[in-house]
């Protein structure tokens, strides 16, 4: 997977952890066109950076029990 394609992802996972809007870990994963497993392994690495990912069973949601953002920079400079 091309470096931007998996940053767009994680983009996406992070926004609906955000809004706690992702549904089921079924419904988590059609809604980014992925397989659970591998929403599973995004949602692990990004416990592996900081985020503490809850899930509410009640709201059936995923969410962060932290205040974790992510921020990305992309541009041309200097090295």
């Amino acid at each position: 997977m091309k470096l931007l394609e998996k940053m767009e992802r994680v983009c996406r996972i992070h926004k609906l952890l955000k809004l706690e809007a992702t549904g089921t870990s079924d419904e988590f994963a059609e809604r980014l066109n992925l397989k659970r497993r591998q929403v599973y392994n995004i949602l692990e690495e990004l416990r592996e950076i900081g985020a503490d990912i809850q899930y509410d069973t009640v709201r059936r949601t995923y969410y962060y029990g932290n205040d974790f953002d992510i921020e990305v920079r992309i541009g041309k400079g200097r090295l």
